[in-house]
């Protein structure tokens, strides 16, 4: 258990500076990028299994994975995963019509917003910024398969401990 901020935050198995969780783990609880920062402080590797092929009904763990694997991405944390499809099909951003649109209803009305206004049309209501990001996020899952990737790592988790 890493404690920080006043918070828990429970590591299934860990051995050595390796961790290892379940994509429900870190990415169906409510966990922010504070917390991934907090594993990247103490791990310099992750195995995440059984990461779903996840849709527009999903979006809360699909942008709680974008933000980890942004994390992990920008520190240089080795990322070791399962996943039930290739990279580039995690993500669907089309969810069923009936349900989109009860959606994103409620959402303009606790925004209150008329459909047709001007700012009816913003990114959000889209799933445009999802796409976007997703897109990115697939590129770096497969970016941190390469050997150039896994040296950077290396390199910078050396450094960081003659630093310490």
């Amino acid at each position: 258990v890493l404690k920080f901020l006043g918070r828990e935050l429970r590591v299934p198995k860990a051995v050595g500076t390796t961790a290892f969780f379940a994509f429900k783990d870190l990415c169906a609880k409510p966990l922010s990028a504070a917390d991934y920062l907090e594993l990247c402080r103490n791990f310099d590797t992750l195995f995440l299994m059984d990461i779903p092929k996840m849709t527009a009904e999903t979006l809360v763990e699909a942008r709680r994975f974008i933000t980890l694997i942004d994390t992990l991405y920008d520190q240089k944390i080795g990322l070791i995963c399962t996943a039930t499809v290739p990279p580039h099909e995690l993500f669907t951003a089309a969810p069923s019509r009936a349900r989109q649109q009860q959606e994103l209803r409620v959402l303009m009305d606790d925004l209150d917003i008329n459909e047709g206004a001007a700012n009816s049309q913003a990114s959000i209501f889209t799933g445009e910024e999802e796409i976007f990001a997703f897109e990115r996020t697939v590129s770096r899952l497969l970016e941190m398969q390469g050997e150039e990737y896994w040296n950077s790592c290396h390199t910078a988790h050396a450094s960081e401990q003659t630093r310490r």
